[in-house]
């Protein structure tokens, strides 16, 4: 199944849910804009430094990394 966000300006929602649910769409959820949040620049370039400069031996699988996290 695939999962798709869209906005719909406000006037037209009543509109899109009665389309939706005519193309007989499963399940309709309303996201709380301010739930949002927006990742800064600054971060996204502190992590991309971190990424290039990442040592082969410190990196490691996302299964091992569970483990860890579990074992504690």
């Amino acid at each position: 199944m695939k999962q798709f966000v869209i906005q719909v300006p406000e006037n037209k929602a009543s509109f899109f849910k009665e389309l939706i649910h005519n193309l007989g769409y499963v399940k309709s959820e309303e996201i709380d804009d301010s739930l949002a949040f927006e990742i800064p620049d600054s971060q996204k370039e502190l992590v991309r430094q971190r990424v290039k400069t990442a040592k082969p031996s410190g990196i490691l699988h996302w299964d091992d990394a569970k483990m860890k996290i579990r074992i504690g």
